[in-house]
């Protein structure tokens, strides 16, 4: 990787960790800056062991956006607390490591893949859950000043996130900030 990509890329690694941070501050809007308008939020589901569903127009997914509009409206269902599962908020701790490019890295698009782990503290019922998987994400670079301004990631947004969740026996719900 020559230094300039090797710049890219890190700057671009920085969104992925600042995106944990802002999940377990729980601090939704800045969360919700980090995307596209358009981005693509995608957690397939394994179809059989070792194949996860191909796409989302013939098979299930545990959850699937195909613009930020999803994910703000599941932002507000749980920040207005008529989301009964998300009273009281469960703490969340976020782990990323292995952040590994993709494709070389471009002045315009970013692509990495990233392994996490996330521990989740259920207050309702105090009970501990550990969810884990990797993610692969493109990121743009964000072109317009308005897009600079919404998100300090670096000059980054998310333009699409494929989660494989790897413990997919789930014991109890599931939602984007387990993830």
């Amino acid at each position: 990787m020559t230094p300039d990509e090797r710049a890219l890329f890190e700057s671009a690694c920085q969104v992925v960790y600042r995106e944990g941070m802002l999940l377990d501050e729980q601090r939704w809007d800045e969360w919700l800056g980090l995307y596209k308008p358009d981005c693509v939020y995608w957690l397939p589901m394994w179809s059989e062991e070792g194949v996860l569903t191909p796409d989302t127009d013939r098979a299930l997914s545990y959850i699937f956006y195909e613009s930020r509009s999803g994910l703000e409206d599941r932002v507000m269902r749980f920040t207005s607390r008529r989301s009964p599962a998300t009273t009281p908020m469960p703490r969340t701790c976020h782990l990323y490591s292995n952040l590994l490019p993709l494709a070389p890295p471009l002045a315009d698009e970013v692509r990495l893949r990233a392994a996490w782990t996330t521990q989740v503290m259920f207050l309702r019922g105090n009970v501990q859950h550990a969810f884990f998987g990797w993610t692969e994400y493109t990121l743009h670079a964000a072109t317009e000043a308005a897009d600079q301004a919404f998100s300090p990631a670096a000059g980054w947004r998310i333009a699409r996130k494929k989660i494989v969740l790897l413990n997919d026996q789930i014991p109890t719900m599931l939602d984007v900030y387990c993830i």
